[in-house]
């Protein structure tokens, strides 16, 4: 992408902008001008990655808790269906502390 902030000529090193005098510049102006379609560009990259990295990581914390839902879900049932504590821990793979919760939350 190439952005075009005005036109500047260049004659056998002076230097000109449409509406002054030759020479009437200031270099360091010109050095930021030239470098801002190069700071766009890296800032676009830079969005994209960034973007990127937080939809993957969304998704992933998306897919555990998904998981853990679904866990708790089938851990739930069980103890409802009369299963031993000891074999919904073991099927759910959930800790012990977190079938209590389910106990609690169901008294």
């Amino acid at each position: 992408m190439t952005l075009r902030i005005f036109n500047v000529t260049m004659n056998a090193g002076n230097f000109a902008l449409p509406g002054r005098k030759n020479g009437d510049i200031d270099l360091s102006k010109l050095e930021e001008i030239e470098m801002r379609p190069v700071l766009l560009e890296n800032l676009e990259k830079f969005e994209k990655e960034t973007y990127k990295k937080g939809r993957k990581s969304g998704l992933q914390e998306g897919m555990e808790k998904g998981t853990l839902h679904g866990k708790l879900d089938v851990a739930r049932k069980m103890v409802n269906d009369g299963f031993p504590l000891e074999e919904v821990v073991k099927y759910t793979g959930l800790m012990m502390e977190n079938i209590k919760e389910l106990l609690k939350d169901k008294g």
